[in-house]
């Protein structure tokens, strides 16, 4: 099922610092293990997702524009 999501990019720099909500856990619903800043000022979130005992790895850049779509990596 695709989905449609978008962050503003300004909230993913304060986030940590400043006490806000955190706006990966709020689209994803999960906490990001890695949150990086590319040189083009994107945004690359990696999120861990266990089920039972299988975990899996995901990756998600979010765009200057604030969409947010799943990659292969960081």
């Amino acid at each position: 099922m695709a989905t449609t999501a978008v962050i503003d990019p300004d909230d993913m720099a304060f986030w940590g610092f400043d006490g806000s909500s955190d706006p990966v856990f709020d689209v994803l619903g999960a906490k990001p293990r890695e949150l990086v800043q590319h040189a083009d000022l994107g945004w690359c979130a990696w999120i861990e997702v266990s089920h039972l005992a299988s975990n899996r790895s995901l990756y998600f850049e979010v765009g200057a524009n604030g969409t947010v779509v799943e990659i292969e990596s960081c």
